[in-house]
């Protein structure tokens, strides 16, 4: 999963669940598209990337360039996002970076629109199949629930109901 930051949506997607991503702004270690690439690279077994946010799209050209280099390599490229997927064809850098999508999640998150839909965190929320190289029967067998580690020891858990 790689989590980027800034969200340009005012307000907030209502009960954002990373709004520590949201501001753009704060200080952070900036990494060079090139060095993603190669950290990605660097984990084995690894059959796919994720980007989830902040928001994707705000920066769509540099992440084109991180998914096209993905899918060259056989990893799968999923796209969570709070824009509808006619919002993103509206823009070169959006456009290039869903040509580089396998999967992309799209929709605004709404807190009260709980969904059981694999990967879908409420029920506004659509999955787009951009290429062939992810279909909706490959959603059953996603995990659903991640348990994060920081250095620190904090425990965070990211995903989804059980269904």
């Amino acid at each position: 999963m790689v989590w980027v930051q800034g969200c340009p949506r005012q307000p907030p997607c209502n009960g954002c669940f990373n709004p520590g991503m949201l501001d753009g702004q704060k200080e952070v270690r900036l990494m060079a598209t090139e060095e993603l690439v190669q950290r990605i690279l660097a984990i084995d077994g690894l059959s796919g990337v994720t980007f989830s946010g902040g928001e994707p799209f705000s920066q769509a050209a540099d992440l084109a360039l991180v998914a096209s280099d993905a899918r060259l390599r056989d990893l799968t490229v999923v796209v969570f996002t709070g824009h509808v997927l006619a919002e993103l064809q509206r823009s070169e850098a959006h456009r290039a970076l869903l040509a580089a999508t396998d999967l992309l999640i799209a929709g605004p998150f709404e807190k009260d629109m709980a969904t059981g839909q694999p990967l879908l965190s409420s029920a506004n929320q659509r999955h787009h199949f951009l290429s062939t190289r992810i279909c909706s029967a490959d959603l059953d067998s996603m995990a659903e629930i991640e348990v994060l580690v920081g250095a620190d020891g904090e425990v965070t858990f990211s995903g989804f109901p059980p269904r």
